[in-house]
């Protein structure tokens, strides 16, 4: 700025000197050596300062090109997750039809009724799904979020009949078909993963990425990095094998899908739809309308004896709260109350 000012001051000195003169007595010498000091002034700063705003410039653009070389290698990793599919077993559209209705029909299947008959309103299901490299990377993190407030072990689901290798799946996310469900299955865990591994990244101070310099180009080349980790992680998840949950904890903990499948459960217990989808699958598997079968049963038993001997001291206990009976006319009742529920 002050290498700036100085010509602008001696433009402005120039410009001030003409405005006084008039063409009779115009000193012409002097506004020529003027306008020669402002012009001088300001090819000297000029070039004192256009090799710096061509640094500033060529930095910008590389800038630019690492970051956009850094969100095409996080897209490449991104649309090569989404194809890491697993097979589904054949002639399961009836089945799911079962489930969640035949779409038109008016009919919303075992889950539109046990939703109904739970009292539970509709609502639209949230798919999770690989993205984009421009927004994959917030979605990652609010799942990681999630999981650390959350963490314990979550309680294993039954075996799969009828829908073999996908109940899981399906009471979590609730699509009309097996493809569907290992789709949201797999991108969940495909995020849960890139968040972890893009941390590990981000915490290896000798990681040469952390001297890239600016903050979001940092994040980005974690982020690209850490998909590349995480879309090898889903490979072994896949094929039946447990990774490390983090490499600082070593082989301390490893998880393998189900593992996973049991914290997304854990993640998703506040999604009451879920109970109604399994209710559902138990219809499904069972043919029992669970809407005729009880699931919860509760017994009072009350019986009394005569109190012959020392009633008043019987009656300062209970008001003292320290019998079991409950001292009336004389007599002490004892109530018992048994809960069967599954």
């Amino acid at each position: 700025q002050t290498k700036v000012s100085s010509p602008i001051a001696l433009f402005h000195g120039f410009a001030r000197q003409w405005r006084q003169s008039s063409s009779q007595d115009a000193s012409y010498p002097d506004l020529i050596e003027a306008n020669r000091d402002y012009a001088q002034s300001m090819a000297q700063a000029f070039g004192s300062l256009s090799g710096k705003e061509q640094n500033r410039e060529n930095s910008a653009a590389a800038r630019k090109r690492n970051k956009q070389e850094q969100k095409s290698r996080l897209q490449n990793v991104l649309d090569q997750a989404k194809s890491v599919t697993e097979g589904c077993p054949e002639n399961l559209g009836s089945t799911y039809s079962r489930l969640e209705g035949e779409r038109g029909s008016g009919d919303g299947g075992l889950f539109s009724k046990y939703r109904l008959f739970n009292d539970i309103p509709a609502k639209s299901s949230d798919k999770t799904s690989v993205g984009d490299a421009n927004d994959f990377g917030g979605v990652s993190f609010g799942l990681a979020s999630k999981l650390l407030d959350l963490m314990s072990i979550a309680h294993e689901l039954a075996a799969a009949h009828v829908l073999p290798n996908q109940e899981a799946e399906y009471i979590l996310y609730g699509f009309g078909s097996c493809e569907a469900n290992y789709t949201a299955a797999y991108a969940e865990m495909f995020s849960l993963r890139l968040a972890i591994r893009t941390t590990e990244q981000l915490m290896n101070p000798e990681n040469e990425i952390l001297q890239i310099g600016s903050p979001a180009l940092v994040l980005l080349a974690a982020l690209a990095r850490g998909a590349a980790d995480a879309l090898e992680d889903m490979k072994k998840l896949l094929d039946g094998k447990d990774v490390p949950f983090m490499s600082k904890l070593g082989n301390a903990v490893r998880l393998n899908y189900r593992d996973y499948l049991r914290l997304f459960l854990l993640l998703h217990s506040s999604d009451r739809n879920m109970l109604s989808r399994t209710q559902a699958l138990i219809e499904l598997n069972t043919g029992k309308n669970l809407e005729l079968y009880a699931t919860y049963m509760q017994a009072k038993a009350t019986t009394s004896v005569k109190l012959w001997f020392l009633p008043e001291l019987f009656r300062l206990l209970d008001v003292l709260g320290m019998q079991s009976c409950r001292v009336r006319n004389d007599r002490c009742e004892i109530a018992r109350t048994a809960v069967f529920a599954y």
